[in-house]
């Protein structure tokens, strides 16, 4: 089972759990197979994310090269929005080296250099 996003959704993929709304109306059940009205309707609902069957979707993550110079920059950065969170916390850190992997990702990191 995994929970995904409204946005990462593809038709011909299978709920694994009833979709309710926020205040837990019922939308669309267990087993069914979504196709693209669903997914629209989810999103007219407002419903962010549902539990589909199998496991959670491989995606490719984008990698640049950088040069050291440049990785510390960002790491500074990054460290600097965090100065008021406990740094040595499992999800902050966590939180932080995404938050680099996306600084890194960004095209205007290279332009930078």
């Amino acid at each position: 089972m995994a929970q995904i996003r409204i946005k990462d959704i593809e038709p011909g993929m299978v709920l694994s759990e009833d979709v309710v709304d926020k205040n837990g109306r019922f939308i669309l059940g267990k087993g069914a197979e979504l196709a693209q009205k669903h997914i629209m309707a989810f999103k007219a609902w407002g419903i962010s994310s549902v539990s589909v069957e199998g496991d959670e979707p491989v995606r490719e993550e984008v990698k640049r090269d950088v040069s050291d110079e440049m990785m510390q920059t960002i790491k500074a950065e990054i460290s600097e929005r965090f100065t008021n969170s406990n740094t040595e916390h499992v999800f902050i850190k966590a939180l932080m080296e995404k938050a680099i992997d996306l600084r890194i990702a960004q095209p205007s990191v290279e332009d930078e250099a």
